[in-house]
């Protein structure tokens, strides 16, 4: 939008002249950031109605350090504006040092809930009393620097969760009951990073993983070695029956190691797997790499690698391209009988720095994708595709 102008005597032409189908797309692009859409509410009366309801579908709570009575004004004003409360289907809660989890209850409509508690956490879970489940389904839940038991009490507040992120969680503070005893996590799509080895176990023990169809693993410690290596595998293995996509990221800095890389064989339905790399960790892990890859599911359709760099210029994606063991990484997927694409994806790291011109991808790199060619089995060449 850098051709709008707006001026006192109102906005510019082009502005008044966009379609309202894409108005309402460009406001929906907003998200729930509440101040970018009052701002867009006051270009014109076409944006005011879709901001307006955009404004009653999001409640965004950011608090800093030392100013956790903002939480309690918001359950307060929950509890006294009860058409307040239908409206909210966003609710984002952040830099907080403790809060109610039975300040949800007061939201019929929520759909998206995301929590991030200081770190590290030492206020009051407020979890006073028994947590009465809802029999209604939430799309998002990420929670994040959030102990255990407070987890435990918002998944046991709803029958099903589409999309369930866990981040930093650790087991420290009080527990929540065994699994046996608790309702099972209904989850469809489970997004887990850096959580400890307490918090997996017990989600191997308390998830229902007949529901769970689609697993992202960013695990990683400072800790030299890995405590227990196979903790990934064996929690794959438990859950992964009726998975049918997987991702794992394995970009870390050299002083962090990451758990084994888990064999597939138990995810008898898994039709799409996709690994997250960079040069370097390609390099540390290349052996544990190609025997997740020779040990995939022969139902596999999809295989998806994406490479991260830092060497500037297209010279520099072909050496990319060069320094990569592409045929010692990838033979074992000419074992898959079911896969019909291998996409390899090569982008810079500067592409996540908005203020840093991108360096190119492979796809729009002629030579650096025939090295690439060059180097895989004759079947999965024919199967290779750079989008």
């Amino acid at each position: 939008m850098s051709d709008v102008h707006v001026t006192k005597a109102g906005p510019a032409a082009s502005i008044e002249q966009l379609p309202q189908e894409l108005v309402d797309r460009i406001i929906d692009q907003l998200g729930p950031n509440i101040q970018s859409l009052k701002t867009v509410a006051l270009l014109s009366r076409r944006w005011l109605p879709h901001s307006l309801y955009s404004l009653s579908q999001c409640a965004w709570l950011r608090i800093r350090p030392g100013e956790e009575a903002g939480a309690s004004e918001l359950i307060r004003a929950l509890d006294e504006d009860r058409s307040f409360a239908q409206k909210i289907v966003r609710l984002a809660i952040e830099n907080v040092h403790s809060f109610s989890v039975h300040a949800i209850t007061a939201l019929p409509h929520l759909r998206e809930l995301r929590i991030r508690l200081c770190a590290p956490y030492e206020g009051d879970l407020g979890l006073r009393g028994q947590v009465q489940p809802a029999d209604r389904t939430l799309a998002i839940i990420e929670v994040c620097n959030v102990p255990l038991a407070l987890a435990h009490a918002l998944l046991q507040k709803f029958s099903t969760v589409d999309t369930l992120l866990l981040r930093n969680m650790n087991s420290t503070g009080p527990l929540p009951d065994p699994p046996s005893s608790s309702k099972p996590y209904y989850v469809r799509n489970l997004d887990i990073s850096n959580i400890d080895t307490t918090v997996l176990q017990y989600l191997t023990a308390a998830l229902h993983s007949p529901s769970l169809r689609s697993l992202t693993v960013d695990m990683y410690t400072m800790q030299q070695p890995w405590a227990h290596p196979a903790l990934v595998h064996d929690f794959v293995q438990a859950v992964g029956h009726a998975l049918e996509e997987y991702h794992h990221n394995l970009c870390k800095p050299f002083i962090y190691v990451s758990p084994d890389l888990p064999a597939l064989t138990a995810c008898t339905n898994l039709a799409s797997v996709s690994l997250e790399l960079d040069v370097w960790s390609c390099e540390r892990e290349q052996g544990r790499i190609a025997m997740f890859v020779r040990a995939l599911p022969a139902r596999t359709r999809r295989f998806k690698v994406t490479f991260w760099y830092d060497i500037s210029g297209e010279d520099g994606l072909v050496e990319v391209a060069e320094m990569v063991e592409w045929t010692g990484l990838f033979e074992g997927l000419g074992q898959c009988a079911g896969l019909v694409c291998f996409e390899v994806v090569v982008r810079s790291n500067r592409r996540r720095k908005a203020h840093i011109p991108p360096f190119p991808d492979l796809a729009s790199s002629l030579a650096a994708q025939a090295l690439v060619l060059e180097k895989l089995p004759a079947r999965v060449r024919s199967l290779t595709k750079f989008p």
